[in-house]
């Protein structure tokens, strides 16, 4: 079986170390139960060393190894398998360490606490750990946030739609850009619409007949449309469709509900598409603006780190770069910079955003 990766919370931000490592183990296998966790640790020392960690409980769960008093956690290992084993090195300074253990369903078992002495520095620092009720108003507020900008957003659909009819094509242009552009800012709330999403803003992936397969609908297929010169008889439904969505969505969001990790996932995933996705050009179905939705989407992005930025403050040193690099983003996609300078921005700013989700993913460590 192949070991887990391993999250280490270095000063708030995240690092990878892979398994399979080669340091002399700091103790026989810890045990991952709830009735036996944390055992096995027999050679507390300080200085690099590996944990060998065994989930021995008949259900899966999360393993943490913690600051004994406060529960605060340098590093942890996530969805560890009934029977499968990893390794956690760790460069362990002087302190008290306790190993948490939440299995699935049951409740958390906090180990022995191990006394590591001596006056030596460790490595990490420890990151106080955010539980779902932290999330919970931030994502309801959020919510409220998305609702009302969908509201927003039905008048400037029924106008894109009221135009096309009219055959108005060039206003019908500029009310594609807003309208697109106020989408675009949501894209954290994604998940929360489901499959709406997906035909409000759908492309072509995976259509066998691409731009003239009847599955493509929403935003794109009406781009292509106006900006190919297609006639009003045909591309009056498809923008008629698309404003019976998203007046549905918005009269139906209330239903929804956003999940509180969505937040901080999707601050990253978000630069990370408009990277993959909207810079290369894949979403131009005609208009040239894939930098426009880029900027919504930082636009979106930045009302995220705001929103979280409560959590993320106390507990990600990282966080007064990243929204200054978010800044630099928004100035250069705003000028029109080249594609390159943009594309190294964004880049940037992806990397700054990926400690967010583990730093703000909810663990139960009490």
């Amino acid at each position: 079986m192949s070991p887990a990766p391993i999250a280490l919370l270095v000063a708030g931000a995240l690092v990878i170390a892979l398994c399979g490592c080669t340091t002399a183990p700091a103790s026989t296998t810890i045990s991952v139960s709830a009735e036996h966790c944390g055992e096995g640790w027999t050679r507390p020392h300080s200085g690099q060393q590996t944990f060998p960690l065994a989930n021995d409980d008949i259900a899966s769960g999360e393993v943490y190894l913690t600051e004994a008093k406060t529960g605060d956690v340098y590093a942890y290992v996530d969805d560890l398998a009934p029977g499968s084993t990893a390794n956690l090195r760790i460069d362990l300074g002087s302190g008290r360490y306790a190993f948490r253990c939440a299995i699935t369903d049951r409740g958390v078992a906090v180990g022995p606490t191990v006394t590591v002495g001596g006056h030596a520095e460790g490595g990490p620092k420890p990151v106080k750990p955010v539980s779902e009720q932290d999330l919970i108003p931030l994502a309801q507020q959020y919510q409220r946030w998305v609702a009302t900008r969908l509201t927003l957003l039905v008048p400037l659909v029924d106008a894109l739609d009221h135009d096309i009819r009219a055959g108005d094509y060039p206003v019908a242009k500029t009310d594609w850009l807003s309208a697109h552009s106020a989408w675009a800012q949501l894209g954290a709330a994604y998940d929360a619409f489901g499959g709406a999403g997906a035909a409000i803003d759908g492309t072509t992936e995976g259509l066998p007949q691409g731009i003239a397969d009847p599955a493509f609908i929403g935003f794109h297929r009406v781009e292509s449309g106006l900006w190919s010169g297609e006639p009003v008889a045909t591309l009056a439904p498809a923008a008629g469709e698309l404003a019976t969505d998203v007046a549905a969505l918005s009269a139906g969001f209330g239903t929804q509900q956003i999940e509180p990790l969505d937040l901080s996932v999707r601050a990253h995933e978000i630069v990370e598409d408009g990277l993959r996705f909207d810079l290369d050009g894949t979403t131009d179905y005609g208009s040239g603006s894939t930098l426009a939705t880029v900027g919504a989407e930082l636009a979106g992005t930045a009302v995220l780190l705001d929103l979280l930025k409560p959590i993320l403050r106390p507990r990600y040193p990282g966080l007064d770069q990243t929204e200054h690099d978010l800044e630099v983003a928004q100035a250069d996609v705003h000028a029109a910079a080249t594609r390159t300078l943009v594309v190294a921005d964004i880049s940037r700013l992806a990397a700054d955003l990926a400690p967010v989700a583990s730093i703000c993913e909810p663990r139960r460590t009490s």
